[in-house]
């Protein structure tokens, strides 16, 4: 049973438009956020002027994730931010206006593995043109509504649903999995609980007539280990 991981697909706004501007130091720790890049194109607008605030705690800044943001950028430098006529027209045709600022901005979030990016565009040319926040989903705590993510599935069409409880994402699993040929149903288990991953590998298994032949211990992860998707 070999591992997948998600490649990071750029989608519309789908959250609190205040993930994509700056928080209070309090909210910055209860969303996970790591920290931000500024991206400025220059007076010509063909310039990547770039610097990084640090917002969260330093011990999130791992290899890891400077891996995984690199991975993130060279996507976006192909396309919306590559320069800032790139920038306009991808706005132009993908929407994603959110409120606030002094211009209108545009917002779009990036998922990959534990990490979640949100891109707020400011397609004018003064000032910087781009901020690119950046969470860690397994800091994410309880606050108020707030929980961390458990889990996320996709389907076809590009429906793209989260879940925060291990109850309703392994229900969505076995009832979605079976039909994945017709639903191009494909899931993401971002909780490191061994109890969860064994439950969703246990599913994958038992659809195949399989029994699982690991023990909750033996999913254990060390820190430093990237989580990567359980199942198929």
């Amino acid at each position: 049973m070999n591992n997948r991981f998600i490649e990071p697909v750029l989608t519309e706004l789908s959250e609190p438009t205040n993930f994509f501007f700056e928080q209070t130091p309090e909210l910055d720790a209860a969303t996970g956020v790591i920290g931000h890049l500024r991206i400025d194109f220059g007076r010509n607008g063909k310039q990547f002027l770039h610097t990084w605030k640090q917002r969260g705690k330093a011990e999130l800044n791992t290899p890891i994730f400077q891996e995984d943001l690199r991975q993130v950028m060279d996507m976006l430098r192909k396309d919306v931010l590559k320069d800032l006529k790139s920038m306009r027209q991808f706005c132009r045709e993908n929407g994603g206006k959110i409120p606030g600022g002094q211009v209108q901005n545009y917002g779009y979030t990036i998922t990959s593995d534990v990490y979640e990016y949100y891109l707020r565009c400011n397609p004018v040319n003064r000032g910087y043109q781009a901020y690119l926040t950046c969470f860690d989903l397994q800091e994410q705590r309880i606050d108020g509504n707030y929980q961390p993510l458990v889990g996320q599935v996709w389907f076809y069409g590009g429906e793209h649903l989260q879940y925060r409880t291990a109850e309703e994402y392994l229900e969505c699993i076995r009832e979605e999995l079976p039909y994945r040929a017709t639903n191009g149903f494909w899931f993401q288990t971002i909780s490191r609980e061994p109890a969860v991953r064994k439950a969703v590998d246990d599913i994958v298994l038992d659809l195949y007539g399989e029994g699982n032949p690991c023990w909750e211990e033996d999913y254990e992860l060390n820190p430093s280990e990237e989580m990567q998707m359980g199942g198929m």
